[in-house]
């Protein structure tokens, strides 16, 4: 998918990570699409950050 994604906009950059650490810096970014891909997140994170710190 990633392949196709550069070669459809590749003037957009596009990088690989996982849903529970992206290569970005913290506040980078408004938002991160993740369409098609919750089957792929690490669960008992996503339940950790769902309660909270």
């Amino acid at each position: 998918m990633l392949r196709e994604l550069r070669r459809a906009v590749p003037d957009v950059p596009a990088l690989r990570g996982r849903a529970e650490a992206m290569p970005l810096p913290d506040g980078s970014v408004d938002a991160v699409p993740a369409g098609n891909a919750m089957h792929w997140f690490d669960r008992p994170l996503v339940r950790q950050a769902r309660r909270g710190p």
